[in-house]
């Protein structure tokens, strides 16, 4: 293990996180939505697409005195900065001696734990980017019209995925739903008419994926308590994602065209993309002195296809 002034770079740790991270579900979306790629410094480049990237030149070589004319899809090429974020938990020397059983180490669980809030933070973020985007529809009002709100089978969801379809480069492969959304899609007498249902119908997320005909279906049911803690104690758990849904073409390979990409810089430290753990002992707190368990990552969220992403504001009211 490496040290410097802020304690030892854990690479045993480092790799548990990365794969915590990578298969860790918990309503988690962001990065299926935004598939992440690894940039190699701070101040990298990576190609962002619009319509303008797209150009289908004549193919008629005669008209071009016998040479083929160049078909090229290259992104504009924009700076990716990586942001650092970080979360500590401190590990009570003597209490952690006294734990029975499998709690007895705790470095692994503090590690994970810290992981899963940042993975929060991630994806509160990343729902933002989504929220904020303007290749969008935003519904209001009650009754059957197309624009108007889906609670209590209102509106026209399928309209409406037509429009998405012709406001989107591909066709998409994707829906996101907020949960709320999702409820109230499952209960929407369209889509129960759409799978020629009977009152026994279940409908799943695999059922909404074949209705919509994209590949996929992703859930955002994931809840969080808020930044600060409250001095009853009590907590109010919301949902990071709320009142959307999000047709999208979704491309995992790097350098492709795709909705959005969640950035990771390479910690040459330990040869991961994104994250790293820390850890050292504070023998300032507690009888025994407190091991201090830090994850961190540097990474930036965006989108990077703005035709590739169609949202539906407010869409149960």
């Amino acid at each position: 293990m490496a040290y410097n002034e802020k304690g030892y770079v854990d690479p045993l740790l480092t790799g548990f996180v990365v794969d915590y991270a990578a298969n860790l579900k918990s309503g988690l979306i962001a990065r299926q939505l935004f598939p992440p790629v690894a940039v190699d410094k701070d101040d990298a480049e990576y190609p962002y697409f619009g319509k303008d990237n797209l150009v289908l030149p004549d193919d008629n070589i005669n008209d071009n005195e016998g040479e083929a004319r160049r078909s090229d899809l290259s992104g504009t090429m924009k700076p990716i900065h990586c942001i650092p974020h970080g979360l500590k938990e401190g590990i009570d020397v003597r209490k952690n001696r006294l734990m029975d059983g499998p709690f007895k180490i705790k470095e692994r669980d503090a590690a994970s734990r810290v992981a899963s809030k940042l993975l929060l933070r991630e994806e509160i973020r990343v729902a933002a980017k989504v929220g904020a985007h303007t290749n969008a529809t935003t519904l209001s009002g009650t009754g059957s019209a197309v624009g108007n709100f889906w609670k209590n089978s209102g509106g026209d969801p399928f309209a409406v995925a037509a429009a998405a379809k012709n406001n989107l480069w591909f066709e998409p492969n994707t829906l996101v739903l907020s949960y709320d959304v999702y409820l109230a899609l499952k209960q929407h007498s369209a889509v129960i008419a759409k799978l020629g249902s009977s009152a026994m119908q279940v409908i799943t997320m695999d059922k909404l994926a074949e209705v919509f005909e994209v590949n996929q279906v992703l859930v955002g049911a994931a809840r969080w308590p808020g930044s600060k803690r409250k001095a009853s104690g009590d907590a109010t758990m919301t949902r990071i994602w709320s009142n959307l849904a999000a047709f999208a073409y979704v491309d995992p390979t790097d350098q492709a065209v795709t909705c959005g990409k969640i950035f990771l810089e390479k910690q040459a430290a330990v040869d991961v993309d994104g994250f790293l753990v820390r850890t050292w002992h504070d023998p300032s707190k507690g009888m025994e002195g407190t091991d201090i368990v830090q994850v961190g990552l540097a990474s930036t969220e965006d989108i990077i296809a703005g035709d590739c992403i169609y949202v539906v504001k407010h869409a149960l009211e």
